[in-house]
């Protein structure tokens, strides 16, 4: 696909034809992933472990995720955009223990991740070992049109992360049983809440919507509230919660909702103006 893009005498429709397959192997993986860990929700458990399909998943993940963290930093945005997809949705089926060991704790796998988020096609190019960009006018289209994809969904791989953070607490009856897991933690030494943060106001309206669905989910840990509130929390509070995007509003609300339980937030979001 990548050859057919950059070669000129190739018709536009032939790479189209094999990214269209990449696309199809991509849907294969996370089906699979999905199928076998067998989750209903973001904060599941990882399965049972004398399951052989728990152990299956396990191997498969290996399998499947380094050459889809390979594909996320590649110069053709497309590409980028495929694998980014797929990588969010295995985020969110994989073993906590794998995600945090592959996908947070490796530093070039997490460096990849949060470069994905500046990459536009202007910049492809420029990317060291980076293969003949597509001179195919269609080529040009759609590198341009994936390369925004892509940026969403590297946001949403984080955002994904985020929420598989969080595990659920049967030990003991308490109000809130989601409480934060290792996943969230290791995220947050990464830095993730100022990246976070620095797109939830971004003006490509799904980028937005991912970084503050992501800050709805992981604001449940503690050093992610006090990150927040050193780091101009309020503003950005008060500049979501007003959004005309009913999904920013929402994780707006969601997100104060756990700001709220410090008591050093209290005053500064009452003080917001206009006020809640």
């Amino acid at each position: 696909a990548a050859d057919a893009d950059a070669d000129a005498a190739s018709h536009p429709s032939i790479a189209w034809h094999w990214w269209q397959v990449l696309m199809g192997v991509d849907k294969v993986i996370s089906t699979a992933m999905e199928t076998l860990m067998k989750h209903e929700t973001l904060f599941d458990d990882d399965g049972d472990p004398d399951d052989p399909d728990t152990e299956l998943a396990t191997e498969f993940f290996d399998l499947v995720t380094p050459g889809l963290v390979a594909s996320a930093a590649s110069p053709l945005a497309v590409e980028r955009s495929y694998a980014l997809e797929t990588l969010g949705k295995v985020a969110i089926e994989a073993p906590r223990p794998k995600a945090v060991a592959l996908l947070v704790k490796a530093r070039a796998t997490w460096a990849r991740l949060v470069a994905a988020l500046d990459m536009d096609y202007a910049g492809d190019t420029e990317i060291s070992g980076a293969r003949p960009a597509p001179v195919t006018k269609t080529g040009v289209e759609r590198q341009a049109k994936c390369s925004r994809n892509a940026r969403v969904a590297a946001l949403k791989t984080l955002s994904n992360l985020c929420g598989r953070g969080m595990t659920v607490d049967r030990s003991c009856d308490k109000a809130t049983p989601v409480i934060p897991g290792q996943l969230a933690v290791e995220m947050i030494k990464r830095g993730v809440i100022s990246v976070l943060m620095t797109h939830a106001r971004s003006g490509v309206i799904e980028v937005a919507r991912a970084a503050m669905a992501g800050l709805g989910q992981i604001s449940r840990v503690k050093d992610c509230r006090t990150i927040m509130l050193q780091e101009d929390g309020v503003q950005m509070c008060q500049d979501t919660l007003w959004s005309d995007d009913r999904s920013i509003a929402s994780s707006a609300l969601l997100l104060i909702t756990h700001l709220l339980w410090d008591a050093e937030w209290r005053a500064p979001l009452a003080g917001m103006v206009p006020p809640m």
